[in-house]
């Protein structure tokens, strides 16, 4: 697993974006909340299921449950909570994905097996 570097931010209406080579990040404020998304171009090298791993910083903790994700703050208030976890491939056809924990705060985890890249990959 590589991280995927520093990105400066660009701003365009509510969107705020992120470009790194291979992947674009972006997050969105509308009507449902913040809606956070990746989009993937190529499958990285090596084998096994496609893994994005998002890391917390500072005293944060994140909860998985069947419902989602919560991340709380240090004094254990809710931050934010991803419930919906969505993963296309190129023609449109839906993967199966799921959040787990992970050492860094919270991992993705995506079967890519047979998909055609780029791959959008959108929670919020």
């Amino acid at each position: 697993m590589e991280p995927a570097g520093a990105a400066e931010p660009f701003v365009h209406g509510q969107r705020l974006t992120y470009q790194r080579p291979g992947l674009v990040e972006w997050y969105e404020a509308n009507d449902q909340g913040i809606e956070h998304a990746f989009s993937i171009e190529e499958r990285p090298a090596g084998p096994g299921h496609l893994v994005l791993d998002l890391a917390l910083e500072g005293d944060l903790s994140a909860e998985i449950s069947p419902g989602g994700v919560a991340v709380d703050g240090p004094d254990g208030a809710p931050l934010l909570r991803y419930d919906h976890l969505a993963v296309e491939d190129a023609d449109g056809s839906p993967l199966r994905a799921w959040f787990e924990p992970s050492q860094a705060g919270v991992r993705i985890v995506v079967i890519d097996d047979g998909a055609r890249y780029p791959l959008a990959v959108e929670i919020r």
